[in-house]
């Protein structure tokens, strides 16, 4: 794949309460979980409450990432109040949907998203044993800052 050249086009939408049970198919899959910090399933009630609050939380930007029309991922920035030009890139690929460019795709939309915010750092959190993630963040300009106790901090300046 040439950067910019093939990869796939993806929009990135504010997420609704309509989103909230693609969201948790997201989070729940094994494959999710298994690279999340977090690696319990959630339960429906539970997720729910978490995406309804994130919703309105003025520090969280909720995303559903789309190719063609097609639902294909979720992404969101943490904002952070105290150090404005700062905030942390999180996603998740639909397990369908992977190895093909999306990740890398989503990574640049969310990096557009937190410029037009006044974002100039935006960094992920990731486990050490994450290959796919760190070379999708890679690909989309992000470098390793650090890697301790098992998370790989990347990090791309805007």
């Amino acid at each position: 794949m040439v950067p910019g050249v093939d990869a796939p086009l993806i929009a990135l939408s504010p997420a609704t309460k309509d989103d909230a049970d693609f969201l948790l198919t997201i989070r729940n899959h094994p494959e999710t979980r298994r690279w999340s910090f977090e690696t319990g399933e959630i339960l429906p009630g539970e997720h729910r409450a978490w995406f309804l609050a994130a919703l309105v939380d003025p520090a969280r930007r909720l995303f559903v990432a789309t190719q063609s029309g097609i639902l294909v991922g979720s992404a969101r920035l943490n904002l952070n109040p105290a150090i404005p030009w700062e905030a942390e890139a999180s996603l998740a690929v639909h397990p369908d949907c992977q190895g093909r460019g999306v990740g890398t795709a989503m990574i640049e939309a969310l990096c557009r998203e937190a410029a037009a915010l006044g974002v100039k750092a935006l960094m992920a959190h990731i486990k050490e044993g994450n290959t796919g993630s760190r070379i999708a963040f890679g690909r989309a300009g992000f470098y390793i800052e650090q890697i301790q106790d098992g998370v790989v901090t990347m990090l791309r300046r805007l």
